[in-house]
């Protein structure tokens, strides 16, 4: 029986062995490629023009005290190899992990932080030095990291000031990702430009700057001979209504924040990443919804099985959703915030709905379905206006005969009169004003509308 258990406790261990060593391999497989397309971006930057200190916050009265510190903390150094040392043991060794504000002086005085600001320091003390010095935002083995480049005699070192890693050859693949695996993700710096456009290394090379004023926005393949694999929807402009991708694209960063128009977006038809259908970027099967442009009105979505939680939300220029057959399920939240919208159509394939798929809505929309489907029963036990799309006919339309007009208002006259039993069904299509009641009141609306539609 021991012999048994010792042999299962090795099996256990050789097994648990092999995923930590396959796990290992895979990322670092990662970490080398990502590095790689990093260097080959830096070596065709112009360092002089690179604004290092691009996404850090100070102010220049803070960068000053910074500064005076900076110089007299180097005043021995003979080079800037030397400064780079004095600063990265300065930073490590003086400031405290810690949760804390991570802006640059906020570090300097109160010297705690995480990762972010001993990187956010270090980075501006060697801007004060004019050695270029690039801030990481990315990944080790461990989690999400911050850390920095700097450049010394046109040799990229890789600088960790919170755990005190040095790796003076960023090109040595082995040396960069043996033990925490450095793994870029982002900077923010632009390092590359064109006429038209600004690029940095975000999962990598993206056009994260748009200079243009045009409308019709087609992002280049390449730049230097490297293809360009990110779009940034922040650099979408006020006037940008369409966008045409490039069949290199891998990443979608949507951080858009401005009230662009963008109305229509297509990908060429060889990209192996996503697929284009009415305006909309789907992934390559179409299996789920990638980005939809903030200036969209009628949607047509692909039959998509499951509509999860957010699937269109916050667009307000919405009024039409057409839902395609082959959708068995609206999940809660799946329609949010939604403020312009009119009209959705259902198909019967959908079999659940939650009860908040459409949330924060409004009240003034219509569901456009069949009759005695999951949706037309989900408007009744909701209140929600509908349309039943095989009987033509629609609320306030009592009798079904596909028009609304003064027999109807007489119909609901006669029910009111008469105290009649009132179904569900007869209550929301005869409930004009939503009051959960019938009387002379959705009568007269009746009479008003029929009115207006002569």
């Amino acid at each position: 029986m021991k012999k048994k258990k010792v042999k299962k406790l090795i099996l256990v261990f050789v097994l648990t062995l092999m995923i930590i060593t396959s796990n290992f391999y895979i990322y670092a497989n990662d970490t080398k490629g990502a590095n790689e397309i990093l260097i080959q971006i830096l070596n065709n930057a112009d360092l002089s023009k690179i604004n290092y200190l691009q996404g850090i916050n100070i102010k220049e009265n803070e960068y000053q005290e910074i500064q005076k510190f900076t110089l007299e903390l180097v005043n021995n150094c003979k080079n800037d190899e030397e400064k780079m040392n004095t600063i990265f043991k300065w930073v490590h060794e003086n400031v405290k992990y810690g949760n804390a504000n991570n802006d640059p002086y906020e570090v300097f005085i109160n010297r705690v932080a995480v990762c972010q600001g001993y990187a956010n320091l270090y980075t501006v003390m060697m801007d004060i030095l004019n050695i270029p010095t690039i801030l990481i935002q990315g990944n080790t083995y461990f989690g999400a990291h911050a850390w920095c480049l700097t450049n010394i005699k046109d040799n990229w070192i890789l600088i960790d000031p919170t755990n005190y890693i040095i790796r003076y050859d960023v090109k040595d693949y082995d040396a960069v990702y043996t033990n925490s695996y450095f793994t870029p993700t982002y900077i923010h710096s632009i390092l590359l430009e064109d006429d038209n456009y600004g690029y940095t290394y975000y999962d990598g090379v993206a056009i994260i700057e748009n200079k243009t004023n045009n409308k019709i926005v087609t992002m280049p393949d390449e730049i230097y001979g490297l293809q360009i694999t990110t779009f940034c929807t922040s650099t979408l402009n006020t006037n940008t209504e369409e966008l045409n991708l490039n069949k290199n694209i891998k990443n979608i960063i949507n951080n858009a924040q401005n009230d662009n128009v963008l109305k229509k977006i297509t990908i060429d038809d060889n990209n192996e990443n996503y697929s284009d259908y009415n305006n909309i970027l789907y992934s390559k099967d179409y299996s789920y919804i990638v980005f939809i442009p903030n200036y969209i009105e009628k949607v047509e979505l692909k039959p998509i099985e499951i509509l999860q939680k957010g699937t269109l939300s916050n667009l307000e220029y919405i009024d039409k959703i057409v839902i395609s057959e082959g959708t068995k399920e609206i999940q809660d939240y799946c329609f949010e915030k939604l403020e312009s919208l009119k009209e959705v159509y259902i198909p019967d394939s959908v079999i659940n709905i939650g009860k908040d798929a459409f949330y924060n809505i409004g009240s003034d929309f219509t569901i456009y379905t069949n009759i005695d489907s999951i949706a037309h029963k989900y408007a009744l036990e909701n209140n929600i206006k509908f349309v039943l799309l095989d009987n033509k006919f629609e609320k306030g339309d009592v009798n079904k005969d596909g028009a609304i007009n003064s027999i109807d208002a007489s119909l609901i006259i006669d029910m009111y009169k008469n105290n009649s039993q009132i179904t569900q069904e007869k209550l929301n299509i005869a409930d004009m004003n939503n009051d959960r009641a019938i009387n002379s009141l959705d009568a007269s609306i009746i009479i008003d509308k029929y009115k207006n539609n002569q």
